[in-house]
Order: structure tokens, then C-alpha cells, then sequence
């Protein structure tokens, strides 16, 4: 009895108000359609987020600059870098944004009768000295640590020293933080990949 009701109900509904069951239908396939493409959006942002955010699993381009680096040799031939001029790409460890390259970054002339070279490229750093990390040279807060590749290149990591609790407010640590190779209290702001032209 229940059911012929019912099916009076719709009848009578559907002479006075259209076809109530089936606009019900039509507002239940938009609102269906409207949450599956906003859970495929979540979805795919979630996706893109992960796989830039250099999680494991995924070879971002700042862990194969610090392997690189790591696998570089810390023995520096100074005479041959007096020589030529090198063209580095830098790669921005905190802002992730693309690439710079800069021509004659390092140009490099030995001071007479010491380990220690001078620099009259564009890198604001200037004079390096050799050590047991590779060719170190300071401006600042700023360190520039070079070492070079089998094939003849130079790999360079620029670091700043790790915040402290008293500057946090001002320059707060990110999780995208970089600690350097060399010296685990430094983080990297910074890779140079060298060539000489």
C-alpha cells in the first residue's frame, strides 16, 4: 500500500512540479561530477607537490649537485686554473627557481709564491686559499667551496652559516635547508657547476 503511495506522490508531484525525479537525478549527476573533479584535483596537486619536493624516491637536482660535489676532488691544480676563464651555472638551492649561467664567474691568477689565488671574475668572493676541502674563499657569511671533477670541470657549494636561535625571527630554517658537505653547521644557498672557456 506503502509503494502505491508513493507512486501517487510522484504522480501528482510530476503534474504539478515537472518531473521532480528526474531533476533529482540530473542535481545528483552535477553534484557527483562537481566532487569527482575536485577529488582528482586534490589528487593530482598532491601528486605534482610530492614529486617536486625532492621526497625519496626522486632525484631532485640538488641531491645530484651534492653527490657530485662529494665525489669531486679536494686537490685544486692551481697552476692550471690561472689560465682560463670559467662559465658556471648556478642552481639555487632555497628558492628551487631555474638556473643561472654566468660567463667568466671565476678567473683565477696565483699570488707569487703562495697557495692562495686571487679571483677577477664576477663572483663577489674574491681570494681563496688551498685547504684539506678544496679552494676556500670567504666574503662575509658567504663561503665558496671548489672542488674539481674528473673531467676537468669545477663543482663549486656557496654556503652561509646555519641560523641561529636569535636570527630565526628574522631568517626563519626552511625544510628545504641544505647542509653543506664540507661543514654540517653551513647551509648551501648555492651550487656552481664550472666550465672553462
Amino acid at each position: 500500500m506503502n509503494i502505491w503511495a508513493f507512486h501517487l506522490g510522484i504522480a501528482v508531484a510530476t503534474q504539478f512540479f515537472g518531473n521532480a525525479e528526474e531533476r533529482y537525478f540530473v542535481v545528483v549527476r552535477k553534484l557527483n561530477l562537481i566532487f569527482s573533479l575536485f577529488l582528482g584535483l586534490i589528487l593530482l596537486s598532491t601528486h605534482v607537490s610530492n614529486a617536486s619536493s625532492g621526497e625519496p624516491g626522486n632525484t631532485s637536482p640538488a641531491s645530484l649537485l651534492r653527490e657530485r660535489f662529494s665525489g669531486a676532488s679536494s686537490k685544486i691544480n692551481i697552476s692550471q686554473l690561472g689560465s682560463k676563464s670559467w662559465t658556471c651555472t648556478l642552481y639555487r638551492m632555497r628558492s628551487h627557481k631555474s638556473s643561472l649561467t654566468q660567463n667568466n664567474f671565476y678567473a683565477f691568477s696565483r699570488q707569487a709564491s703562495s697557495e692562495d689565488v686571487k679571483n677577477s671574475g664576477v663572483q663577489i668572493i674574491k681570494d681563496y686559499s688551498v685547504s684539506d676541502q678544496g679552494l676556500v674563499g670567504n666574503r662575509g657569511p658567504i663561503m665558496d667551496l671548489i672542488r674539481s671533477t674528473t673531467d676537468g670541470k669545477l663543482i663549486s657549494e656557496i654556503s652561509i652559516p646555519q641560523r641561529t636561535a636569535e636570527n630565526s625571527l628574522l631568517n626563519p630554517s626552511t625544510s628545504n635547508d641544505l647542509a653543506s658537505v664540507a661543514n654540517k653547521n653551513r647551509t648551501v644557498i648555492a651550487y656552481a657547476d664550472c666550465q672553462s672557456k
